[in-house]
């Protein structure tokens, strides 16, 4: 049948390796529902685009083919190409991470932050708007279009101040944001716990992660009028998130040691009452 045509054309070209011709005959093959020889078309897809060059979609097809087909011989080879990928794209991505681009500390920053009252109708509480500036390095742009997750954390504290000892900490609130791309679908998508947003280019994603508002980072009534606050916010990449090779990079990296400063919040009166 066309199934079976269209493979054994998408066989012959991949073992001439003309993957061109490869890659768009196993596409079509692996969009039809499931038959016999569906895994093996989608492992030899991921391999032609690994052996193209397209390493993040080799990577997402790798991760779809595990999610398919988890047990048998098959899962065992996929998950040593995706090792094997990992470390290529370890050692690609510390050659464009070479010392003589800019710090790190000057690629985010704070630009504003406020403190207001829950308008009413709101749930009750104290909200947060803040504005950051955030340059993700070379070596980062090209972990998110190869298939690597950034993490980025927004956090916020707050103290009571004391003059005859330590500042007490009254609350620290964080938001984490998921930066990821689709090689499948050529989108971005920014996620915020359980809401995901799309987006068609990276720095549409970026724009909006650079803007916070209404954040409820306080309870009505943990403020009290007549004592001293300071507030603080600040953003940073989470390496801790990071597979575990690019965990050890990011400790001699500094592209890969993204944060800002803290950033004084100004307490003002009225969240105090």
């Amino acid at each position: 049948d066309e199934i079976k045509r269209t493979l054994v054309q998408a066989k012959d070209a991949f073992r001439h390796k003309d993957y061109a011709t490869a890659i768009p005959l196993l596409t079509q093959v692996t969009q039809q529902p499931e038959f016999p020889q569906r895994a093996d078309a989608q492992e030899m897809l991921a391999l032609a685009r690994e052996r193209s060059g397209q390493v993040a979609h080799a990577k997402a097809e790798y991760e779809d083919y595990l999610q398919r087909y988890p047990t048998g011989d098959g899962p065992t080879r996929v998950r040593k190409r995706l090792q094997a990928l990992a470390c290529s794209l370890l050692l690609v991505l510390t050659l464009v991470a070479l010392p003589g681009a800019s710090e790190a500390a000057d690629r985010i920053g704070v630009t504003r932050a406020a403190l207001s009252l829950a308008g009413e109708g709101a749930e009750p509480g104290v909200l947060l708007d803040a504005d950051f500036d955030v340059e993700l390095p070379y070596a980062l742009e090209e972990a998110v279009n190869r298939g690597i997750a950034l993490y980025f954390v927004i956090e916020f504290e707050a103290y009571r101040q004391r003059w005859y000892w330590f500042d007490r900490q009254l609350v620290q609130r964080t938001i984490t944001y998921r930066l990821t791309y689709s090689a499948l679908t050529r989108q971005y998508r920014l996620a915020r716990g359980s809401l995901a947003l799309p987006f068609d280019s990276l720095t549409e994603a970026m724009t909006a992660m650079r803007r916070v508002r209404g954040w409820n980072v306080l309870e009505r009534g943990v403020l009290q009028p007549g004592d001293g606050y300071r507030a603080q916010v600040r953003m940073r990449l989470d390496t801790s998130q990071l597979p575990r090779p690019f965990q050890i990079n990011a400790i001699t990296n500094r592209d890969w040691t993204l944060s800002s400063d803290w950033r004084a919040v100004p307490v003002p009166a009225e969240v105090t009452r």
